[in-house]
């Protein structure tokens, strides 16, 4: 993780910071004053985006969403995203085909007592001994979205019927634009590391509230082992108007507190997109 105390309006070349988030996973930019057209346009020099309209797009653009209880649409009385209780860990679309690799918040209004919590899954990688990094080198994760199939048994959030049809407009669009068709993912498997798209670096990818085994771990003592060691990689941001988090989600993870007070976000999420040569 790393902080940067540098105003983002004098920032015209936002590559550098883009590249070092592969490394770096989680980058802060404290009480920054960005209008919605220059956040989108740094996001927008290396990243990629396909735009779903949905109900919390903001107006005039689609790249950002509005996370806030606040009412957006005065017609259907509709709330913005993520409204109500606490979201718990989770990372960018682990059941779509090819999740978006960066998440972007920048606080709008934080409300009371507002937190984001993030996990490094590189760190939590490197600081494994030898014979812990060699025991994962060929192990995956099964991953379910039904809480009760999982070790853990807990929610990430609970999403209404309309919220969901909308959700999966998102869930189930790749960089390249090319829809999967919008069928129900009940479980996956996948590699409990993970070689960074960008730098190369490795990392764990453990979506534990999702994990319903990890491969040669009958008892699940391995899991906990695990659960503990990634949390210890946790860095908690406490909103002020203006802040501005950006977190590679290829192998990290994400969470919030219970919104208490009126609260907006700006969320954006893209893929990475540098040329070959740079």
């Amino acid at each position: 993780m790393k902080t940067y105390n540098i105003d983002l309006n004098k920032v015209n070349n936002f590559k550098n910071y883009l590249q070092e988030l592969t490394t770096e996973m989680i980058l802060v930019f404290p009480r920054q004053n960005l209008i919605e057209k220059k956040l989108v346009e740094l996001c927008r020099q290396n990243g990629k985006f396909q735009i779903t309209n949905i109900w919390c797009n903001h107006s005039e653009y689609p790249e950002i969403f509005r996370v806030t209880n606040k009412i957006i649409d005065e017609k259907n009385n509709k709330k913005g995203l993520f409204s109500g209780q606490n979201l718990d860990w989770h990372c960018n679309g682990h059941f779509s085909k090819d999740p978006e690799e960066v998440v972007v918040l920048y606080c709008v209004q934080p409300g009371i007592d507002s937190c984001t919590s993030y996990i490094d899954g590189h760190a939590a990688f490197e600081a494994l001994s030898a014979l812990d990094k060699k025991r994962i080198l060929n192990s995956t994760i099964t991953m379910c979205n039904v809480p009760k199939k999982t070790i853990l048994n807990q929610k990430v959030y609970d999403v209404n019927d309309y919220e969901q049809v909308e959700l999966n407009k998102i869930w189930t669009r790749t960089r390249d634009g090319i829809e999967e068709k919008n069928k129900e993912i009940k479980f996956k498997k996948v590699s409990l590391i993970r070689k960074h798209p960008i730098s190369g670096v490795h990392g764990l990818y453990f979506p534990f509230l999702n994990v319903t085994k990890i491969s040669n771990d009958e008892d699940n003592s391995f899991f906990n082992f695990l659960v503990d060691h990634f949390l210890k990689f946790r860095y908690d941001h406490w909103w002020q108007p203006g802040d501005l988090v950006i977190a590679d989600q290829t192998m990290g993870l994400h969470k919030r507190n219970e919104i208490k007070g009126e609260r907006e976000l700006y969320r954006l999420a893209f893929w990475y997109e540098f040329n070959k040569n740079e």
